[in-house]
């Protein structure tokens, strides 16, 4: 699959979401995962993983992590970054159709501060073969 294409929307449709960027409380929330930083309160991180195909059709894994001060305000996050991404059916991302679907999420303890939640959660994205199908 064409990661960086795919990734450069999808990140698009997060950091110009209203809602996000209200609950985040500014605009430069995303970003890629590294173990060399130190994490920023609140953000959100992504890593691709499970792509060991390089062909054009091959579904990617994706880990989003985020950090948020408060149950409550984690939660807004969760449910922002599904229904950004997740879907029953195809979606278009930047021209081309995919599907994008929710496979998984769960809560890790962040003894670095207490009162953050880090959340996790994995997607899998596929692009529609029909689109390339002559």
């Amino acid at each position: 699959m064409r990661w960086p294409f795919v990734r450069e929307f999808w990140i698009a449709r997060l950091v110009n979401d209203p809602d996000l960027i209200s609950v985040m409380g500014y605009a430069d929330f995303v970003f890629p995962a590294s173990a060399a930083k130190p994490v920023k309160i609140p953000s959100i991180q992504y890593l691709k993983f499970g792509d060991t195909e390089e062909e054009l059709f091959n579904p990617i894994r994706v880990q989003v992590d985020f950090w948020m001060r408060g149950k409550v305000k984690a939660d807004q996050v969760g449910g922002r970054i599904y229904l950004l991404t997740h879907s029953d059916v195809a979606q278009e991302l930047g021209g081309e159709r995919m599907w994008m679907q929710y496979v998984d999420s769960r809560t890790v303890d962040y003894p670095a501060e207490p009162g953050v939640v880090h959340g996790i959660m994995e997607f899998e994205f596929k692009p529609s073969r029909a689109l390339y199908v002559a």
